[in-house]
This record gives structure tokens, sequence and C-alpha cells, in this order.
């Protein structure tokens, strides 16, 4: 009786068949992982920015001692009595943008820009007992009883897939006031 050696024809194209069976479905969850990871960063990459510009502007309205100007999407505030700084939504070679001028007294003004492709900026303001004073606020009077802002900030994305819109809330009580 002779020895059974090697592997069957059947044997080896189960063998094949499980292989790119196996094959297929780690490519397919490999290619999906990737393309989740990808997504992620760029939500990521949109989400960083209005982070990065609305802890700006809250670190400067906390430092605030006056306003003189409150409007719905901009707001001028004084620092000290030497230093203004503004915040506006402007639009630049057509993208929205946030720019922040800062002016010290005797000196040209800087502008920067805080944060770019902004969908929404609005500006809220409220007095002591919490009550919204609606905007722009033309008087001296009213603009000296802001004791809190809420600031909401959407920035938007086209480099994903489907545009993507990332929004931001924050309320600040400026020190100073």
């Amino acid at each position: 009786m002779r020895k059974k050696q090697g592997i069957t024809l059947l044997q080896m194209m189960i063998s094949v068949a499980m292989f790119a069976v196996l094959s297929s479905a780690f490519t397919f969850v490999f290619f999906i992982t990737l393309k989740n990871w990808n997504y992620q960063s760029q939500r990521l990459e949109l989400r960083e920015p209005a982070i990065w510009g609305l802890e700006n502007i809250s670190q400067d309205l906390r430092r605030a001692s006056s306003f003189s100007v409150c409007q719905a999407s901009q707001i001028e505030f004084t620092i000290s009595p030497y230093e203004t700084v503004n915040y506006n939504r402007v639009l630049t070679s057509g993208v929205w943008q946030i720019v922040r001028t800062y002016t010290p007294t005797g000196l040209s003004a800087t502008t920067a820009t805080v944060a770019k492709n902004v969908s929404a900026f609005t500006l809220e303001f409220y007095n002591s007992a919490g009550t919204l004073i609606s905007t722009p606020i033309g008087t001296q009077a009213q603009r000296d009883n802001v004791r809190l802002v809420r600031i909401t900030l959407s920035l938007q994305s086209t480099l994903l897939s489907n545009v993507e819109t990332v929004t931001l809330r924050t309320q600040i009580r400026p020190r100073n006031l």
C-alpha cells in the first residue's frame, strides 16, 4: 500500500477560496477603517481652528473694560485706556473670516485672521439680570450694562466628501466691568 503524500486538487481549491474570502474581508475592513480615519482627521482639522478662535476671543473679552460696538456679528471693546480690540466677520477673497483688529493708542492697528471658512458668527449680549439685550446696542448706557456675551461660531469645510459644519458656543463674563 502506498502512502498518500501531498494534497488533492479539491483541497487546494478550497484553501485558495478560503484565502480569497479572508483577503477580501481584510481589505474591506482596512479600507473602511482608512476612510473613517480620514473623515475624523478632517473633522478635527475643522474643529481646531474654531476652538482656537473662540479661545482667543474669550481671552480678550475677559479683559474688556468697556464696549464701544455691540452688534450681532461685530464687537469692539477697550482692554485698557490705551488698547482697543475689534472682532468682525468679513468676506475676504470669497471666504468669510473672523478678523481681529488690535489698536494701541497712538500706534497703527494690527489685523489678524482668527478663523476662516466661517459660516456663522453671532454675538448675544445679556445684562446683569440675565436678560438678552437686542442688537445693535445703540447707547453707551446700554453697552455699559452688558455683563455676559454669548458667542456662536460655525466653520464650514468643503474638504470632506460632503459639506461639514462645526458649531461651537461659549459665554464670557468680562471681569473688568
